[in-house]
């Protein structure tokens, strides 16, 4: 074979391949896939700085973008640079499989869309911008989609996904810093998700709006999510097949991004978190403790607060989650013709049960019991003024410029069924204990009153009141 005819015969071997490169890169490289992607700019938006291929399937990319808006939620994904191979021959079967993806500056942003009839709350305004798209709930939620449609969508598959990634903003949160990720993942559209097994380890800073939350976060997470199917009505039974462990530790440097909540807040304090799931529950082995240090926060709406130091302890025992807390200070509690009573405590201590440690579940209180060893009110004038049509006319005489001390103070019980126990108030020469049942928001139980020495019994009945001077022995002071 002369030396033409080898040209000749490379050339044709080689065509297909030439061809491939001329109009696969000559697509990338102008704005002619952009604008067969991009038919609906408003909800799905892919943009790319630069792109190539020198093998069929063998893609790069840099300063990729992509924007998704629903009638719910908008996200926006950024890569930075990315190299990956794309499966050709998926493609016949509606499936976009990528293989061996290695990335690097990935940033994600996520909103969840407010109502349109609704001002921008504080809090919504901290959630992130995604280029192009609505922040607000525009679209109608559309009919759910038949079968055939259904049929119609293509299956999107990542494996072997090796990346770093620079930037997560999920609502108000929005974190910058280092962070390194493995995994893969396969979503079939509005049908079915699995993800993992997929590690995830990350270091850096974490605001809220202009407010820095924290300088020093760090997590570690390991997690697999097996094939689901994807319930448009209930997203949340998708966590039934969850499975993962993972620690996050952070040092809250300030309390004021608390503002977006409607609650002025200052202090610091330290969140650790060592977690683990299995099948959509949190297992027994799950740590929680946040430690707040002179905290000073007040709620906008009714002027409840807090000025202290609190610590909050979760963790699960058996099938039942808790919460232990402990702390002390002074509480402002908001009354009626807006008065707010002030009251000291130390040493409180409560234990708290959560109905369900099922993550596909919501969460409800359950029993608990908190007890408060001393209570110390200096002034009863906001009491007085906003109780005064329903005391007895001689409250503001025998009480008033007196501070209230009590001790022994506990709540137990539900909030369907609860438990009063009075140890000793005492206000001037007025003393105060026993037990009261509260069921069905109507009181049941007996008190004991002394005031100098004249001994009070008071019956509450089915949410009456009797009271009795001189009383009977089961109703005297013990």
């Amino acid at each position: 074979m002369t030396k033409r005819r080898l040209i000749t015969v490379a050339l044709l071997l080689a065509s297909p391949l030439l061809l491939y490169l001329v109009v696969a890169n000559l697509l990338i490289a102008t704005p002619l896939l952009e604008t067969v992607i991009n038919r609906r700019p408003n909800k799905f938006l892919v943009t790319w700085k630069a792109a190539a291929t020198w093998w069929p399937g063998r893609l790069w990319v840099k300063d990729f973008r992509f924007s998704y808006s629903s009638p719910r939620i908008a996200f926006e994904l950024d890569i930075d640079d990315a190299r990956t191979h794309l499966l050709l021959g998926d493609l016949l079967h509606k499936r976009l499989h990528f293989t061996h993806t290695r990335s690097s500056g990935v940033a994600y942003r996520m909103v969840r869309k407010a109502p349109l009839d609704q001002p921008i709350s504080p809090r919504v305004a901290e959630f992130p911008p995604i280029e192009g798209m609505s922040p607000l709930k525009t679209d109608p939620m559309r009919p759910p989609r038949t079968q055939a449609e259904l049929d119609r969508l293509w299956l999107v598959n990542l494996d072997d996904i090796d990346t770093t990634f620079r930037e997560l903003w999920l609502l108000e949160y929005h974190w910058k810093g280092r962070g390194y990720a493995t995994g893969a993942f396969a979503l079939k559209p509005l049908e079915s998700l699995w993800v993992g097994p997929a590690h995830a380890e990350l270091k850096g800073e974490l605001t809220v709006g202009d407010t820095l939350v924290s300088r020093d976060v760090t997590a570690d997470v390991d997690m697999f999510l097996t094939p689901v199917h994807i319930d448009q009505l209930h997203k949340i039974l998708m966590l039934r097949g969850l499975q993962g462990e993972g620690t996050l530790s952070l040092t809250l440097d300030t309390l004021e991004f608390a503002r977006v909540y409607g609650v002025e807040a200052k202090g610091g304090g330290r969140l650790q978190v060592a977690a683990q799931v299995k099948n959509g529950r949190v297992e027994p082995e799950t740590k929680v403790a946040l430690n707040l240090e002179d905290v000073r926060a007040r709620l906008k709406k009714t002027g409840a607060g807090f000025d202290g130091v609190l610590a909050l302890k979760a963790a699960v025992e058996g099938q039942t989650p808790y919460v232990h807390a402990t702390g002390g200070g002074r509480v402002h509690v908001p009354l009626p013709d807006d008065q707010v009573a002030i009251a000291k405590v130390s040493e409180v201590g409560a234990d708290v049960s959560l109905s369900s440690a099922d993550l596909t579940r919501p969460v409800r209180l359950g029993a608990f019991d908190a007890r408060v060893p001393e209570l110390f009110v200096q002034d009863l004038e906001p009491v007085l003024t906003a109780y005064r049509h329903q005391l007895p006319p001689f409250t503001h005489a025998l009480v008033s410029g007196h501070p209230l001390m009590a001790h022994h103070l506990e709540a137990s019980g539900t909030l369907d069924d609860l438990q009063l126990h009075l140890g000793d108030v005492r206000v001037r020469e007025a003393r105060l204990n026993g037990n009261v049942e509260v069921k069905g928001r109507k009181p049941t139980g007996s008190l004991r009153l002394r005031v100098a020495k004249l001994p009070v019994g008071i019956r509450l009945e089915d949410g009456k009141t009797k009271i009795r001077l001189f009383p009977r022995h089961e109703d005297r002071e013990p």
